[in-house]
């Protein structure tokens, strides 16, 4: 992508909000901190910490972090102070996106949405909508092919996400797991018409980020079921976080 890092992609207020404005920006060097941050928040649970920014920075660090967008609350609207510039702004949401691969294809264009976290005090006020939508528009000018998501159907429904035949995810309710390919309606309707198919067919799998062991302090108390959580971290992780994009 030709957008430098820092780069404001859209700035936007929810009109049923009490005033939140906040700008959708590439993340920065000096986000790290705060997406981590994010990230906990959003997805910690009464007896379950969050383990979702670990995923994020192993994807970073592996250089599959394809998409890495922050939402900052403008200056004057800012409670705290970001210690990496010493400008006073507070970063409220985040979003990332990955390559999948389908049916064993690893370049096939298509990339997984999530995790998506908002701050609490900022959810439901349009900020995970505007992070969606910002990353499928930079995904979708570079060429990709489509993107899944696990998580609601009630909700990412209306970013054109649904069931999608011969995508699927067999750890996960089939209704719960979404696809949304990029190619153009007429070409969808002939497909359904014809009975003919151009996707991709197959079993989706995350990037090895998502499947990383979760660190000992971050770890439930009793580690026995590692498979079982192993599960619920990707689960949780590509959802997006259910409790964040309102």
């Amino acid at each position: 992508m030709s957008t430098s890092p820092g780069a404001a992609i859209t700035t936007a207020t929810d009109p049923t909000s009490v005033g939140l404005r906040y700008t959708v920006r590439l993340e920065e060097a000096g986000d790290v901190a705060a997406i981590q941050q994010v990230n906990r928040k959003a997805f910690s649970k009464p007896g379950k910490p969050a383990t979702e920014h670990h995923i994020v920075d192993a994807l970073r660090k592996d250089g599959q972090l394809c998409v890495s967008l922050v939402a900052v609350v403008s200056a004057t609207a800012a409670t705290d102070t970001d210690e990496s510039t010493g400008h006073k702004e507070e970063v409220v949401g985040h979003v990332a996106m990955s390559p999948v691969a389908i049916g064993g294809a690893n370049n096939c264009g298509w990339y997984g949405l999530g995790p998506v976290a908002v701050m609490p005090h900022a959810q439901k006020q349009g900020v995970g909508s505007a992070l969606i939508r910002a990353a499928h528009k930079l995904l979708s000018a570079s060429g990709a092919n489509g993107f899944v998501v696990l998580g609601d159907p009630r909700y990412y429904s209306r970013f054109g996400y649904k069931v999608t035949a011969g995508i699927t995810f067999p750890d996960a309710p089939k209704e719960y797991f979404m696809a949304l390919p990029l190619t153009g309606v007429q070409a969808r309707e002939e497909e359904e018409e014809t009975g003919a198919c151009s996707l991709p067919q197959g079993v989706v799998r995350y990037h090895d980020s998502f499947y990383a062991e979760i660190p000992v302090e971050d770890a439930e108390d009793s580690p026995k079921d590692n498979d079982r959580r192993e599960t619920e971290q990707l689960h949780d992780a590509a959802a997006g976080g259910s409790a964040t994009t309102h």
